[in-house]
């Protein structure tokens, strides 16, 4: 993409592209038949080729893809990272008895902690964390995942902002769901987050309690105390005492960490614990198929596309609803975290932020056909650029990330480069999810056996980690290599369906989002 200010596309760049392909066509008609109609027609023949392109590519996916599963949404979950890069025989440190990874409970690297970890663990449960929310579509809840029983973005993010802060302990939540767009975030917000369902009564239907947002805040409070109408969240596995001790022995007291994260999860009312520090919004695909196709909305879809029209129907107006209902559920500020005298935070300065990240429409496999293609790209360009207009509009308030180019998700797929570097160099000291071991297995082998399935049929080549390897993270590399698999560029980071990322596209795409928001921090 080109700097921030330039737009890479623009309305009148793409009619102008798109007049320079219809006019020779419309030359060379007349010139053959003489026939004004016929001429008009051969004109208008290529953009009604996209539309019917676009539309068939959609239907496609709903037919073959439309049952999909997803990881656990919404879910929560706390990382520590240590600051330090990890140690280059940092492989031969994994060990049975230090690596507790079964049903994503435990992701970290194996082995006792050493002195200077354990302190980073303690400053960690010490300080004040960052919370951070990854609200949107399917991108927001994996899909296309099959190794994380829990969307994987977001704990992405939340592990390159943990060592990038020093260590710092960061709570991340996602929510969403697929075909999500900027009037159901909206929606979302303004009712509560249903993620929450409590066990039904026999004389009462079930249902989900909605979780209503308070407009006060107060300090964070790790200690909440449960009442009647606490809301029930899915419990954490409890572990044995044998096995509570052999954590703490490790120098990691997991059931504090997990007491934290159910609080976490259970009373996420910004009255209670605060409010967010980052909200990453994933939305613009969905609200482009509004516009081009609107025959194909169905459901509540079709009556949010009603209710913008009634609004004005403009995406800068519904961009504008989406920042204004998010400010009301974020911290003013965020307070600096503690440092030691190895933590390489002094140049970053954290503050609240809203994230549109731009979507890399440039590399999908799905808009590899023309003139669809031709179409897709610039448009979801220009909405890109709403996005842009709104960070510029509000910088100290608003990010927005440029997608990525093909040169940098080249550079991943070959594995090198500074992302890839900064994955391989990652020592994940905690991580938690708010799930079951059980539900974690059963989420990933459902997973594992529709992909593998797809995969076989369309002759999709599966990624998997070796199992030799008891680190069950992705900072393990793939078998077979990135490098090693073929298609073009894209391809490797893309799932069976050729729009969703696989795990590591999203392993990549979460790092490239969190290393822009360092760099915001650091400006």
């Amino acid at each position: 993409p080109n700097p921030h200010d330039e737009e890479p596309f623009t309305l009148g760049g793409m009619l102008k592209g798109w007049f320079s392909i219809m006019v020779p066509a419309a030359l060379m008609a007349f010139m053959q038949t003489k026939s004004v109609i016929l001429s008009l027609g051969a004109m208008l023949a290529t953009p009604a080729v996209a539309i019917v392109q676009g539309s068939l590519l959609i239907l496609q996916y709903r037919y073959y893809f439309g049952d999909s599963p997803a990881p656990l949404a919404p879910a929560h979950g706390v990382v520590v990272v240590n600051p330090q890069d990890a140690a280059r025989d940092v492989k031969f440190r994994f060990g049975k008895a230090g690596c507790s990874c079964l049903g994503g409970q435990r992701w970290r690297r194996g082995g006792p902690l050493t002195e200077e970890e354990q302190d980073i663990i303690k400053r960690a449960s010490n300080g004040r964390p960052l919370r951070i929310l990854v609200l949107g579509d399917s991108l927001a809840v994996g899909v296309g995942s099959t190794r994380s029983c829990t969307p994987l973005l977001p704990e992405v993010v939340a592990r390159t902002l943990s060592k990038g802060l020093g260590g710092r302990a960061v709570y991340w939540t996602a929510h969403g769901a697929a075909g999500a767009s900027a009037q159901w975030v909206v929606r979302e917000c303004k009712r509560g987050i249903h993620y929450i369902s409590k066990t039904p009564s026999s004389d009462a239907p079930s249902a989900a309690p909605s979780l209503e947002f308070s407009d006060s805040s107060s300090e964070e409070d790790n200690s909440v105390t449960d009442s009647e109408d606490s809301l029930v969240v899915s419990e954490i596995a409890s572990e044995t005492d044998d096995e509570e001790e052999e954590e703490r022995s490790e120098g990691i007291d997991f059931p504090e960490w997990r007491h934290r994260l159910r609080n976490h999860g259970k009373r996420f009312e910004p009255d209670i614990v605060g409010p967010y520090d980052v909200i990453v919004v994933m939305v613009g695909p969905n609200d482009l198929k509004a516009t081009f196709f609107p025959f194909l909305l169905k459901g509540e879809d079709s009556e949010f596309r009603r209710q913008a029209q009634q609004r004005g129907g403009s995406y800068d107006h519904e961009l504008q609803r989406v920042l204004e209902v998010l400010e009301e559920r974020m911290h003013k500020e965020i307070p600096p975290q503690e440092e030691s005298s190895e933590s390489p935070v002094n140049s970053v300065r954290p503050r609240p932020l809203v994230v549109f990240p731009g979507m890399p429409a440039d590399v999908l496999p799905i808009f590899s056909l023309v003139p669809n293609r031709w179409l897709s790209v610039p448009c979801v360009g220009i909405m890109d650029n709403h996005k842009r207009a709104l960070a510029r509009s509000k910088p100290d308030k608003v990010l927005f990330v440029e997608a990525p180019t093909r040169s940098i998700t080249s550079e991943f797929e070959s594995q090198r480069g500074p992302l890839w570097e900064q994955r391989l160099k990652e020592d994940t000291l905690l991580s938690l999810r708010s799930t079951s071991k059980s539900q974690c297995r059963s989420i990933e082998e459902k997973m594992k056996r529709y992909y593998r399935t797809k995969g076989r049929h369309y002759g999709h080549e599966e990624l998997y980690v070796d199992d030799e390897q008891p680190l069950l993270s992705q900072c393990n590399p793939p078998v077979p290599k990135l490098s090693e698999r073929n298609g073009t560029c894209g391809q490797r980071v893309i799932g069976v369906d050729k729009i969703h990322p696989n795990d590591e596209g999203y392993d990549f795409w979460g790092r490239y989002v969190a290393d822009h928001i360092l760099k915001a921090w650091c400006d």
